[in-house]
């Protein structure tokens, strides 16, 4: 190996070494992030309602990037739009492992990670929802009294291609919450694809 190929090595070597280095310090955030939600969740079957609304929003200033101040308006919504009591209720009635995996969705990915694709699209312009409900059908086995799918033909249903595509879509743009409704979504002839 001679000088040049040797400078050569070096070079590119110093090229690799950042992107390593930033891989590493992107997964160590991401387990710091999953780990410390796991410890809140361990908590909430102890502590209180208000506790619990004080929790998520210290897990979300220390991983958003966001001041504290600026934060205010999650701990006002937590507080004031029933979700507080619906964590309160789930941390006494749903599996700790149901638990851990609606929390790790809901929390670390729909409030962070793609929270930070949200921006980007509005800072561009755009405007993306936090959640998307989709009905690819409105076909169904039962017959509830004041169902809103009684409403509509059980023959018009969504293609799979588009509802694939909207779900795909939705997920690039960082929408954090997909819902199918329906009808039954079960008994959607799409599903079939």
């Amino acid at each position: 190996m001679g000088y040049q190929e040797i400078v050569q090595f070096v070079r590119e070597r110093e090229q690799v070494r950042p992107r390593a280095v930033n891989l590493v310090l992107l997964r160590s955030k991401q387990l710091l992030m999953l780990y410390t939600l796991k410890l809140i969740l361990a908590l909430f079957p102890l502590v209180s309602r208000e506790s619990i609304i004080k929790l998520i929003t210290w897990y979300a200033v220390l991983f958003s990037g966001k001041p504290p101040r600026q934060l205010s308006a999650l701990a006002e919504f937590l507080a004031t739009s029933g979700f507080g009591d619906i964590a309160f209720r789930m941390s006494r009635l749903v599996s700790r492992k149901s638990l851990d995996r609606f929390a790790i969705s809901f929390l670390m990915d729909g409030l962070i990670v793609r929270e930070k694709k949200r921006l980007q699209e509005y800072l561009n312009g755009g405007a993306v929802p936090y959640s998307l409900l989709i009905s690819p059908t409105a076909r169904c086995n039962l017959r509830c009294l004041g169902c809103y799918a009684a409403k509509y033909s059980p023959k018009e249903e969504l293609p799979f291609d588009l509802v694939d595509r909207v779900v795909r879509e939705a997920q690039d743009l960082g929408v954090a919450l997909i819902t199918i409704l329906g009808g039954e979504p079960f008994l959607w002839h799409g599903s079939d694809a």
